[in-house]
């Protein structure tokens, strides 16, 4: 047997707790919340006294024992919460009650007071209270007004069924609406079983702010995460699971796994929020060129008007599976316009028509059988070969194609495990240009696509990508540029 333990100075729980916190009086409020629905309370009280510096939290639920006051709650470590329960890492109390310098519990007919880890024996009290009273004396008064702001807010955010919420004695009306679900969302490792539910409100509620997604178990609010510029909405995420397995041990935020998911998920939504967040889903149709009267197989210099910049001399494309080819005989037509005797669209082409765009479907049709779309989408196959190139992922297969849009010039998207790079043909940028300011364009939008094989967002990692893709691009058409200037010299 050990002769000694660890011990734990009060000053611990004082100084560690609330830094444990990215606002530890939001997480007072939410962790009191909790216990409180937990305890099958049907409404909960809290109330904030600036001259006392005090906070009390009361609900109506089950008592507890004293066996669960003394060896649960005033325990380290100890929860008897469900899976069901918000919870269960048996960490609130550090932060409700062995942070201050004087707190009380009064449960049932239980009563015991405290100053920090240290607390009284417990006393009996008659009559029984129903539920559980706790009363903590705050440090100062910008805590206190701290505390009011927290409780409205954090109340207001809730929509917890049959539980209702009173701050200094007036009722808060929660969160009114549900939402509408728009999605589930599954992590890489679990693509069977969802961990969360996706909703979205068009008008926001006041005060609600718009830059982040607000996360909820069973309706309690629990933190806001990621960043998202989208005005018109409020993204709600329900996690569904034991948070045992979702949640950090603070509950202040999500494990790596999860975090990432719902990362990737906001990723999409700040790239394309009114494809993402819509309530009718685009539908993705893939076209075989014999479906389509088009001439995006031509393979004469005359009709194909092709775009293509070698790489090495020699230039292949992995589009949708098929076998990387050997292309001859670049001619040059115009200034800026390299012509290939063979095209590299010999299999099919994606096509993406979204149900709020304004171009209608026969638009699109008479579009597809022009032969500027002809030299756009061999534009577009060029340019995303050779930043695929650049960024050395030359066999990487995919399917070039179309998207219309009212909202984005070009999309990446993985879909059913195949990969498409989308080009918006009748994007408002692309109106007016000329075909050199057009195939520049049509080359931003494939080093940005494809940097976004990288990175979801839009952050120093993608910035650093594309800068070193772009200018491999760059020093590739300037090496066409000159193999055509001194070919020109020598006929003159």
């Amino acid at each position: 047997m050990y002769e000694n333990t660890i011990k734990v100075p009060s000053s611990y729980f004082k100084n560690n707790s609330k830094n444990e916190y990215s606002l530890y009086m939001g997480a007072f409020i939410r962790e009191a919340i909790q216990n409180g629905r937990d305890s099958g309370a049907t409404s909960i009280w809290i109330d904030i006294d600036d001259k006392e510096k005090t906070i009390s939290f009361e609900n109506n639920g089950d008592s507890m024992s004293e066996d669960t006051l003394l060896n649960v709650l005033l325990s380290l470590g100890g929860t008897k919460k469900k899976d069901g329960d918000v919870g269960g890492f048996g960490q609130a109390k550090n932060l409700l009650y062995f942070s201050w310098d004087k707190w009380s519990i009064h449960t049932g007919d239980i009563f015991v007071k405290g100053s920090g880890p240290c607390f009284s024996s417990p006393k009996k009290i008659f009559p029984a209270k129903k539920g559980t009273r706790s009363v903590v004396t705050l440090d100062s008064s910008d805590e206190c007004h701290l505390a009011k702001i927290c409780a409205s807010t954090y109340a207001s955010y809730c929509k917890m069924k049959n539980c209702d919420i009173y701050v200094n004695g007036k009722k808060v009306e929660g969160r009114k609406k549900t939402g509408k679900s728009v999605a589930f969302l599954h992590t890489s490792q679990n693509t069977d079983e969802p961990f969360a539910e996706v909703f979205i409100e068009k008008l926001p509620p006041e005060g609600f702010y718009f830059n982040s997604a607000f996360i909820f178990v069973n309706g309690l609010f629990m933190f806001k995460t990621g960043w998202i510029q989208n005005p018109l909405y409020a993204i709600y995420i329900e996690l569904m699971g034991p948070t045992l397995k979702l949640l950090t041990s603070n509950r202040d935020g999500l494990k790596d796994v999860y975090q990432r998911s719902v990362f990737e998920y906001l990723g999409k939504i700040a790239k394309e929020p009114s494809r993402i967040l819509k309530e009718k889903k685009s539908k993705m149709q893939i076209f075989n060129k014999h479906k389509i009267k088009t001439s995006l197989n031509s393979g004469t210099k005359e009709d194909s008007g092709a775009v293509f910049l070698p790489v090495n001399n020699e230039v292949g494309t992995s589009c949708s599976g098929s076998p990387k080819k050997s292309f001859e005989g670049c001619e040059l037509e115009g200034e800026e316009i390299l012509i290939l005797e063979k095209m590299p669209l010999d299999t099919e082409f994606a096509i993406e028509v979204h149900e709020d765009a304004s171009k209608a479907p026969s638009h699109i049709k008479i579009f597809l059988e022009t032969k500027k779309a002809s030299v756009m989408m061999n534009q577009w196959t060029a340019m995303i070969q050779l930043a695929l190139e650049c960024a050395e992922l030359g066999n990487l297969v995919y399917t070039p194609g179309f998207i219309w849009s009212d909202s984005i010039e070009a999309y990446y998207i993985k879909d059913d495990h195949k990969t498409f790079f989308l080009l918006n043909p009748h994007s408002h940028l692309a109106k007016g240009m000329n075909h050199n300011e057009r195939l520049d364009w049509v080359m931003q939008c494939a080093c940005h696509e494809v940097c976004h094989v990288f990175s979801q967002y839009h952050d120093e990692h993608f910035v650093m990508k594309y800068h070193e893709i772009w200018t491999k691009m760059y020093h590739q058409i300037s090496r066409v540029k000159e193999l055509r200037h001194d070919k020109l010299s020598k006929k003159l």
